[in-house]
């Protein structure tokens, strides 16, 4: 029962690892499909620049893409209405001649009781106002493409690595004889490993005779 146990434990795991790693294959490849988004937004925002503007009883939120970065902005006024009874929300499309970035904020007169974060870091920007006493808040984020693109194409590359990894270590296991699944040497026994007792088939003993 020991011996069973330990088997159906191992195989309980093995199945395991293999829905972390078809998991891990489908984020790859849906970060994959933004990395390529991306590429293509950060090389087309040099010609244009677009622009989705969504307003509301509660304010405006808007993202644009700028010459090499992406812009988001909220400004939000509670209690004071920006579209009439019954208007309801309305998101509008816009698309111009590529720009740079404008901090729109800028503009804005102080007034008392704001609160200001500006905060910059390698083109990454957060500016922000924000007044409780008259419950309004103007924020706006900029990020640069290449942040973007940088971290959509983390996991693609993790994955390209780790399938290199494991074509090479799959390559040096048939020539020196040893079994996939924990690396014993199997050569004597190339049906089944007798340290982890896996079963393999007549093939998995291609590196037989290798010294």
């Amino acid at each position: 029962m020991g011996a069973k146990g330990a088997v159906k434990g191992r195989l309980g795991l093995e199945r395991e690892i293999d829905r972390m790693r078809h998991l891990f294959t489908l984020c790859s490849a849906l970060s994959l499909l933004l990395f390529v988004a991306a590429s293509a937004r950060w090389v087309r925002s040099y010609w244009l620049s677009d622009t989705i503007v969504w307003r509301h009883a509660d304010g405006v939120r808007s993202g644009q893409t700028a010459r090499g970065s992406v812009a988001v902005e909220l400004f939000s006024f509670a209690g004071d209405r920006q579209t009439k009874p019954g208007d309801g929300s309305r998101i509008q499309y816009q698309r111009t001649e590529a720009s740079a970035p404008v901090n729109s904020l800028l503009d804005l007169d102080a007034e008392q009781g704001d609160s200001v974060v500006d905060w910059h870091w390698h083109g990454v920007d957060w500016y922000e106002i924000q007044n409780a006493l008259r419950g309004h808040r103007y924020a706006q984020f900029v990020v640069p493409f290449w942040c973007i693109v940088a971290a959509t194409g983390l996991l693609p590359l993790a994955w390209t690595k780790g399938r290199l990894r494991s074509r090479l270590r799959a390559r040096r296991e048939r020539r020196f004889g040893l079994c996939p699944s924990c690396g014993y040497d199997i050569r004597a026994t190339p049906h089944r490993c007798p340290e982890c007792g896996v079963s393999l088939g007549a093939t998995s003993a291609a590196g037989d005779g290798a010294t």
